[in-house]
């Protein structure tokens, strides 16, 4: 399978692209020209066919990457807090982007696109009493959830085989890749339900569903959360979440007056992942897994951590916009 990751030099990406190797398929990657990307470019020169750098808003640099793809993974995204301190770039690259993507795809005849959608879509739901189901109606609020909606029925609206997945909080096992993230943090009502995803395991699902659209089986034209699950342990509430992070490496939690504290700001929750899981076979990992792949990149720091935990704790929590 000729797989086409726009994105492909992100947290996600690189996750799909190590388990798409894996497993035999040709992988070219769609990104935007930066020195980062340039030295990702060389150092998984072995695992990519190829690399197109380009602009997901000019549809020629699109249509050349598309060309010959069997399946094209949309990750390419302007992601908060980007999106909602310049909106404008935002849905030109969320939503124009994905209109070139899909005329582009309908245009080569031959191609199938999996959207990477987001959890967003559905609002704020902390008010609600139980698990959220695909059936439930979206219901975004700023410019981020707006834009993937949009993008969502733009795809949902074409000529091509597609599937959107919707994906909860991913955590990345990159981990210097989360440390711009600290700041956001303190966005989350420390009671507020999260649903977690190991990137490992969203990548398992991407690829999955790649395969499955590529082989023309039941995922056609279908939506899915992806979530680790409550059985693995990744349905939570933020306290467990950042608590348990904080703790695995030896700090305590900043003071819940840090935290914003308006559940009707706040869009994650826990969702019905049965289905997707029976389908696509990626819940692999637990938020036990989680903790034991953070305590083995950082274990060795723990000691002078909790020395120093005060410091560091006055440290985070005066990144807060709310204490």
């Amino acid at each position: 399978m000729k797989l086409l990751i726009t994105g492909g030099f992100g947290n996600i990406g690189l996750a799909l692209l190590d388990a798409c190797s894996s497993a035999g398929h040709e992988v070219a990657i769609f990104d935007v020209r930066s020195r980062r990307n340039e030295k990702l470019a060389k150092k998984y020169a072995g695992k990519v066919r190829a690399v197109f750098f380009g602009d997901i808003r000019k549809k020629d640099d699109v249509g050349a990457a598309v060309s010959g793809q069997d399946v094209v993974v949309h990750l390419a995204a302007i992601l908060p807090p980007v999106s909602e301190t310049n909106p404008s770039l935002c849905r030109s690259v969320n939503v124009d982007g994905t209109k070139n993507l899909t005329a582009c795809i309908a245009e080569a005849g031959s191609g199938r696109l999996v959207l990477i959608s987001s959890v967003s879509v559905m609002g704020p739901t902390q008010d609600k009493d139980r698990v959220l189901t695909t059936a439930d109606p979206p219901n975004p609020t700023d410019t981020y959830s707006q834009s993937k909606h949009q993008a969502e029925q733009l795809v949902a609206a074409s000529c091509i085989d597609y599937c959107i997945l919707r994906l909860a909080a991913v955590m990345p096992s990159r981990f210097g890749s989360s440390l711009h993230m600290v700041k956001l943090m303190f966005d989350i009502p420390p009671g507020a339900r999260c649903e977690i995803i190991l990137d490992i395991d969203a990548a398992t699902a991407i690829m999955h569903a790649a395969e499955k659209l590529f082989h023309g089986t039941s995922i056609t034209k279908r939506i899915f959360f992806l979530g680790g699950g409550r059985s693995n342990g990744c349905q939570l509430s933020a306290s467990e979440l950042i608590g348990g992070l904080f703790g695995q490496i030896g700090l305590r939690m900043p003071a819940r007056r840090y935290f914003n504290n308006d559940s009707n700001s706040y869009y994650l929750d826990w969702y019905d992942t049965e289905e997707s899981e029976a389908h696509l076979q990626y819940q692999r990992h637990s938020f036990l897994d989680f903790k034991a792949m953070l305590n083995a990149r950082y274990g060795f720091l723990k000691v002078p951590i909790r020395l120093l935990s005060p410091i560091i704790t006055r440290f985070i929590s005066a990144q807060s916009p709310y204490g």
